[in-house]
């Protein structure tokens, strides 16, 4: 199996490539040229060698564009996957564990005829609106992804809070629901981690071939902060019931499910990379990479 570092040169503070052109001698290796740029050089580096293995030195969304080359090649049982986190969030990273070599469900999504992939969380509602704020504050010296979400969530907070969404969930048993109701945020996730490591999933596993869905009602900003330490350490979810505990009940619903999908949007957060979107669609494909760390 050939070996190719995909090197994206925007993500984090400084471009990795300085730090290891020197290591890379004699090593194959692709520099990405912009937004859309490693899907489309992993996609048509897979149709003719699906047998490669990635190492992939960005964030959150880097990762995604190349799982997206991969597997819209038809080349996610042949592939492998390394991650060096170059990134701001690298939260994916997280879940990983040194020597381990295992495969990975993804998300599935659908926002218009476009249907793409994921491998981490898609949020919408507060949380994008957090990403799209954290911009503004992610380059700035000695601000680290957490310091920038957290600057996010200020910013978002001095502005209206909640939307009204219309949502479709299939249960496990194949039986559906709908609901209609004002929330903050909502979330489907595979991994478990998002913001710099908020720990938005703290039950979710990588590899049960289910969706784990967080819907949060609207509440004041007074409570908003009064909870927000305990959802930063996945304190809102008891491990063994995997439900709320009793200080988040009637505030957040959280269930595994094989599918949802929201409309009333006004953006949406893939990996990280926010996108305008007023639905969205999200499936999983069980089984779907292999990562090795």
């Amino acid at each position: 199996m050939n070996r190719l570092h995909i090197i994206n040169p925007a993500a984090g503070k400084r471009n990795p490539f300085d730090l290891i052109k020197e290591k890379l001698k004699g090593e194959e290796y692709y520099i990405t040229q912009g937004v859309g740029d490693a899907e489309r050089f992993v996609r048509e580096h897979c149709t003719g060698q699906p047998e490669t293995h990635f190492i992939v030195y960005g964030g959150d969304g880097t990762l995604c564009e190349v799982v997206n080359g991969i597997l819209s090649a038809g080349a996610g049982g042949e592939a492998v996957l390394s991650v060096v986190p170059t990134g701001t969030g690298n939260d994916f990273h997280r879940l990983l564990r040194r020597g381990e070599r295992r495969r990975f469900d993804a998300l599935k999504y659908r926002i218009g005829e476009s249907i793409k992939y994921a491998v981490n969380i898609i949020n919408t509602g507060f949380d994008s609106t957090v990403v799209e704020k954290m911009q503004n504050y992610k380059r700035l010296p000695l601000v680290t992804g957490s310091m920038a979400y957290i600057f996010g969530v200020g910013d978002t907070l001095l502005h209206k809070m909640g939307e009204r969404w219309k949502l479709k969930i299939t249960e496990p048993d194949g039986s559906k629901t709908e609901e209609e109701d004002e929330y903050l945020l909502a979330l489907a996730a595979n991994g478990r981690y998002y913001g710099g490591g908020f720990m938005a999933a703290p039950v979710a596993e990588t590899d049960d071939g289910l969706l784990d869905i967080l819907l949060a009602k609207k509440v004041s900003r007074m409570r908003f902060l009064s909870l927000v330490a305990e959802y930063r350490k996945g304190k809102h979810i008891d491990p063994e019931s995997k439900k709320p505990v009793k200080k988040f009940e009637g505030l957040l619903d959280y269930r595994r499910c094989v599918k949802i999908s929201i409309e009333g949007l006004r953006s949406v957060c893939v990996d990280g990379e926010v996108m305008p979107a007023e639905s969205i669609e999200v499936g999983v494909v069980p089984d779907a990479v292999t990562v090795q760390s």
